[in-house]
């Protein structure tokens, strides 16, 4: 097929060497200038159909280059290409057994591509109709109206089979096409995302006449996010392309999409008993261009961290290795230390293979203990003083530690041998202060990192050294490169975001700085300040955000060289504050499960990154390969939503004692030589047009409500722009059974400077209404676990009710005991007063849904908006009773 988009000879930027056609969409909904003429039976005949036909069908979720504007502004431009004759006869001829159109079989092809995008396969696509009823006779966009046809698919039909579903879906919808779209959406969505149509999103338009006019006519193109048009050439070829909405979408990615369809149209011409899930879609040239994207740039590093380490003592013995508080240690101090506990745990029988429990508060202690047990041949298992103790003996037992370093004596449920640093000091200092005759096996266990599991039961990760050398060598070559001040420690060892912090510095010579034990995240940044410049600091995005209210533009654009963030998404607006302060170059987003050895993929954030977006995750790091693939493990287009798979050195030898979890997450690697391996990461990524990953949340975070599939950290995003949030979290709570979000926000002004029902109307600007949090809760500080990461299980449940306002007036105005009535009858209160806000009393945003629902019944013209933004009870009247009036007013004018 020859796209009109055409490569320019450079593989990895299709659609380059042509500008996009700039085109005007419509600024009105499909079908928004034809009024109704059908009796009032029939119309409700045909509402009720169609009500029938659209109950819990949710709009397609293309994943888009953009955050959705909170109304759309008509702008458009078109990625054109052309489908080649034989492959339209083809198609034609496929359906004529089944009574089948070339639509019908266009249709099914559009349905199958967005399906693959986007994971879901109940998909509503609009479609211009004639109509007879119209009055502009002579007039085709007043004789037009628009359908919306459920293409109602299965991944595992085959294209034929797919295609006789779709022929009876547009069967049925055509039969019922007299009713006005505006009049059917006015009907099922009351109160209408602005931002898009409210019935579907995506449209196909045909214009099955031979015809050598342009098929991208701007009167045709209603107002969606993607529309296929075509038309039907006088040569039998098929021309026009995918429109598109340019605040959403950027020309390369839809120049991706155009070259996608090609294929499939193509892989369906050839074999139409193909299963829709397997029916190719990613051109040959594409999937070059991913293999190499998938692919880390950069060294491999060989060399184990304890090499490395002991390498630089003999570089530079005398340079401090260590410091906390008061205590420091030099490179051959810290490596005299270190080979007298580890002569003393072979004593007790550590060797190679074993696992040595690490039971230290961050200290030089710490440091001398981690490298003992390397020097011993042993992996160690770092353990959080501040963790339960049952917690910490079920942890040794499911690793099978054969010892535990720590201060202190017997720990109860553990059969080891445990060795305390202070207690046993003097035997220690006894040992030989030479290195163990140890050689450190690449492919042994360096450490063990437990993680939270699904079930509640932690799960222990077995990294490598291999891997561990390879992330460490990059990190002490790219990160303490950007300096000489070394490295800061301030998480809990525990978590395995410090790992570079750890080892790096100690690779190139530098310092490790350890944060006191016993000091609070509020000492941290005048701590930073104190002990640096360093030469990186990595920390999460918690972190990030205490020190933004913590230090100075001046102070925070000093701390390091180049600063890392990890360990959960990075929000736009807090990347944008620190890459402002820090200037060019300096700010990184890095992305990495503990199963893949600290980090996977990087992203050096621009100074100009979007503040609304959530920052990309980027390529792959030296010697690690991301693949973003579908269910079957096969790679999805550029734009399509995938799960993502990491492979490469860093990838760990799955989980201790747990074989069947390991050989559930640690597959095969279908692209690398034989007995590689990929990590399933359970995260839900794409790639963009530009090579990069972007993260778009964890495959189980999803949530529905009222049938819709919601991110929370899409609402997140949105709520923590407002401008009386300082911070904000949304989750998905189930506390009485029924899935519903919850909004957690640290106000800006202060305690009550954040009203739940200003927030809510925030929202409602931005989001659909059935994105709207039900309830937000107030915090002081948004909770943050040792390792620097929201403490979810700290979140408090809102509460069930807040205490009405028993001073306030009782309902006088008729219109205020309507709604007080309707309000009791929904919130299950006797009594409600002018001065009442619904939100306090325990509304929520299917609360409000039921609320207007029954005051519509009573001839109140109430909206989701005024409901949200009224304070109480009295303000909402009012708006309702200048509703009222607005529209006798408007009633008057037409009939005079």
């Amino acid at each position: 097929m020859k796209s009109e988009s055409a490569t320019n000879g450079s593989p990895d930027v299709p659609g380059s060497a042509d500008e996009p056609v700039a085109i005007r969409t419509a600024q009105t909904r499909p079908g928004a200038a034809t009024a109704s003429t059908l009796p009032g039976e029939s119309a409700q005949r045909e509402l009720d159909y169609w009500r029938g036909v659209l109950t819990d069908c949710a709009p397609v979720t293309l994943p888009t280059d953009r955050p959705r504007p909170a109304s759309g502004d008509g702008g458009g431009s078109v990625a054109s290409f052309t489908v080649p004759a034989q492959v339209v006869t083809a198609l034609t001829d496929l359906g004529q057994p089944g009574d089948a159109t070339l639509s019908m079989a266009l249709l099914t092809a559009y349905a199958t591509l967005l399906a693959r995008h986007t994971a879901q396969w109940d998909l509503p696509v609009g479609t211009p109709v004639a109509r007879c009823d119209s009055p502009g006779a002579g007039d085709a966009a007043g004789r037009s109206n628009s359908v919306v046809l459920r293409c109602t698919l299965d991944a595992d039909t085959t294209f034929v089979e797919a295609l006789d579903r779709v022929r009876d879906t547009c069967r049925g919808a055509f039969a019922h096409a007299e009713l006005p779209f505006d009049h059917l959406a006015a009907n099922l969505y009351p109160e209408r995302d602005m931002s898009s149509s409210p019935l579907c999103r995506v449209a196909f338009d045909l214009h099955d006449q031979e015809s050598a006019a342009p098929a991208t006519d701007a009167a045709r193109l209603p107002h969606t996010d993607l529309t296929l048009v075509l038309r039907r050439g006088a040569d039998g070829t098929m021309s026009g392309g995918f429109a598109y909405d340019t605040a959403l979408f950027e020309h390369r990615t839809m120049a991706y999409l155009a070259l996608q369809f090609q294929q499939l149209l193509e892989t369906v011409a050839a074999d139409p008993e193909t299963r829709l899930s397997r029916l190719s879609i990613l051109p040959e040239a594409e999937a070059a261009v991913l293999a190499q994207w998938s692919a880390g740039l950069g060294p491999v590093v060989e060399r184990p961290v304890l090499e490395a380490f002991q390498e630089q003592v003999t570089r530079t013995p005398d340079a401090v290795a260590v410091l906390c508080g008061d205590a420091s240690l030099t490179y051959a101090e810290l490596d005299e230390r270190a080979n007298r506990l580890a002569h003393h745990l072979g004593s007790v029988g550590v060797a190679a293979e074993s696992l040595v429990g690490v039971e230290l508060p961050r200290s030089v202690d710490l440091m001398v203990s981690l490298l003992a047990v390397w020097k011993a041949g042993a992996g160690y298992v770092p353990l959080d003083p501040a963790l339960p103790r049952e917690r910490v003996a079920g942890m040794l037992a499911d690793a099978g530690a054969l010892a535990l370093v720590t201060r202190g004596g017997p720990l109860d449920g553990f059969d080891g041998t445990v060795v305390d640093v202070q207690g046993d000091a003097a035997l220690i200092a006894e040992r030989p202060s030479s290195r163990p005759d140890v050689t450190v096996d690449p492919n042994g266990v360096a450490y063990v990192v437990f993680t939270s599991g699904s079930t509640g039961r932690p799960k222990g990760v077995l990294v490598t050294h291999r891997g561990l050398g390879n992330h460490v060598g990059w990190a002490a070559r790219e990160l303490a490169g950007r300096g000489t001040g070394g490295g800061a420690v301030f998480s809990s060892v525990a978590f395995d975001l410090v790992v570079p912090n750890l080892w790096a510095p100690l690779c190139a010579g530098q310092r490790v700085a350890l944060f006191g034990p016993d000091s609070g995240l509020d000492e941290l940044g005048g701590w930073l300040v104190a002990q640096g410049p360093f030469s990186f600091l990595k920390l999460t995005p918690g972190h990030l955000e205490v020190l933004s209210h913590q230090l100075t533009p001046e102070q925070a654009a000093g701390l390091a060289g180049v600063v890392v963030v990890a360990g959960e998404a990075l929000p736009g607006a807090l990347a944008s504050r620190w890459a402002t302060w820090l200037g060019a170059g300096r700010l990184i987003n890095e992305y990495g499960p503990t199963e893949t050895t600290v980090g996977a993929t990087i992203h050096p954030v621009p100074v100009d990154v979007p503040v609304d977006q959530v920052v990309p995750i980027g390529r792959a790091l030296p010697g690690m390969r991301v693949h973003v693939l579908d269910e079957r493990m096969q790679p999805v287009p550029v734009g399509a939503l995938g799960e993502l798979f990491v492979g490469g050195v860093g990838v760990a030898r799955g989980y201790v004692g747990r074989p069947g979890l390991t050989a559930e997450r640690f597959l095969p690697d279908p692209f690398g030589p034989p007995g590689a391996r990929l990590y399933r990461t359970g995260d839900v990524v794409r790639w963009n047009a530009e090579g990069v990953v972007e993260f778009l949340g964890r495959a189980d975070d999803q949530v529905k409500i009222r049938g819709y599939r919601v991110e929370p950290a899409e609402v997140a995003s949105v709520l923590a722009r407002c401008p009386l949030v300082d911070e904000a979290v949304v989750v998905a709570r189930t506390d009485d059974g029924e899935a519903r979000l919850v909004g957690y926000v640290v106000p800006a002004g202060g305690p009550g400077a954040a009203p739940g029902a200003e927030l809510a109307t925030y929202l409602a600007e931005s989001l659909p209404e059935y994105m709207l949090p039900s309830a937000f809760v107030e915090l002081k500080a948004i909770p943050l676990n040792a390792n620097g990461k929201v403490d979810r299980k700290a979140l408090p449940a809102p509460a069930a009710e807040a205490p009405q306002d028993t001073a306030g007036a009782a309902p006088t105005t008729p219109t205020e005991r309507r709604l007080a009535e309707i309000w009791g009858r929904v919130l299950g209160k006797e009594q409600i007063r002018t001065t009442d806000s619904f939100f306090a009393l325990g509304g929520h945003s299917i609360l409000v849904v039921q609320v207007i629902a029954a005051a519509r019944k009573e001839a109140l013209p109430l909206s989701v908006v005024m409901h949200y933004k009224a304070r109480n009870l009295a303000e909402l009247a009012v708006r309702v009773d200048a509703a009222v009036e607005a529209q006798a007013r408007d009633a008057a004018v037409r009939t005079s």
